[in-house]
């Protein structure tokens, strides 16, 4: 059952299934009709309620900021503060990085193929680099899978499973001004809306770095026509939207913003959608036995099969302990080496 049919079927009058429908497509980049209502509710479950998911306080999803220095960064901004030498979500990074060790990690080399001979793992790179290992933690979403070629093959169950997930169509446009002015007009700058192209924006403003913004989320259906359309179209729907939401005329500062940030996670290669792959109607209790466990030698890690906080950063840690946790028991305790 999809998350409309339960939505109707529970009574919601039109602008209630409306308003679930903005629900579906700010938090997974899908319609309502294009997800079940049990991976919905699971989700929603795993986040703390669907009140916490959508919360800008200190209960809630869209609260902790990262530090840089002494400012607090929000990741939704995170394209302007790269732009200007801020550290933003790249922090995260960069520590673990710093743990591992730089000559343990190896860019620009995406993974072809993985083979588990059994007693050990080969990871092969597209610039022919092999790699032998124990243990192999695959962390992409389950939607990319299909990409590596995995001998054996991972399976039925599991490949059916990652074939029929979707990842949602997510895009974000961060609009820069000089000045907040709609705080002005006596706005917060936060919207959702069920017309037009932006589902939900919201004032992402650092004001001790004098750096004005709205984040706009162009997502599902909608959000895939935006992505299509030329530079110059994409900015003056987006424009056009925020001018109506705040009643402001052609030549107000709405129109003039001084820069503006684009985002199309459908062009990512290694990403091709966000937040989380969706698994298809009956996919989430059908293969409950086999989502995310691992297959021999092989492990699966990643925000889609976090206890808490799925689809979040803080959900992919969470999942990243629990994949950590797997190998360390199945390879046992250390052996003496005499």
């Amino acid at each position: 059952m999809t998350l409309d049919q339960y939505v109707r079927k529970l009574g919601a009058n039109s602008n209630t299934s409306q308003l679930v429908n903005v629900w579906s497509k700010v938090m997974h980049g899908v319609e309502s009709t294009q997800q079940s209502a049990a991976f919905f509710i699971d989700y929603c479950r795993r986040n703390k309620g669907l009140l916490a998911i959508r919360a800008d306080d200190h209960t809630g999803g869209q609260y902790l900021r990262l530090p840089d220095g002494k400012s607090h960064i929000s990741p939704f901004t995170w394209l302007r503060w790269l732009t200007m030498s801020f550290s933003g979500a790249q922090s995260i990074m960069k520590g673990i990085a710093k743990l591992l060790g730089h000559s343990h990690i190896h860019l620009s080399s995406p993974v072809v193929s993985i083979d588990d001979l059994g007693s050990y793992v080969a990871v092969t790179s597209a610039n022919g680099q092999c790699f032998h290992g124990r243990k192999c933690i695959i962390s992409i979403p389950s939607t990319l899978l299909r990409g590596i070629n995995i001998q054996p093959p991972l399976p039925r169950p599991v490949q059916d499973m990652a074939n029929a997930t979707k990842l949602g169509d997510y895009n974000k446009s961060i609009v820069c001004y000089d000045r907040p002015w709609w705080r002005e007009q006596g706005y917060n700058g936060f919207f959702m809306s069920y017309k037009g192209y932006i589902s939900v924006a919201r004032d992402t403003s650092v004001d001790e770095k004098e750096l004005y913004c709205l984040t706009c989320f162009m997502n599902g259906e909608a959000g895939a026509e935006w992505s299509r359309f030329p530079l110059h179209q994409r900015r003056k729907v987006v424009l056009d939207q925020i001018a109506d939401v705040f009643q402001q005329e052609l030549d107000s500062e709405a129109y003039r913003p001084i820069e503006i940030f684009e985002q199309v996670w459908k062009d990512e290669l290694y990403s091709q959608g966000a937040l989380v792959p969706i698994p298809a109607l009956g996919h989430l209790t059908g293969f409950a036995a086999t989502y995310g466990k691992p297959v021999g030698n092989i492990h699966f890690v990643g925000t889609e099969y976090a206890s808490e906080w799925k689809g979040y950063m803080e959900g992919a840690l969470d999942s990243g302990e629990r994949g950590a946790a797997e190998v360390v028991s199945a390879l046992g305790p250390p052996r003496a080496q005499l």
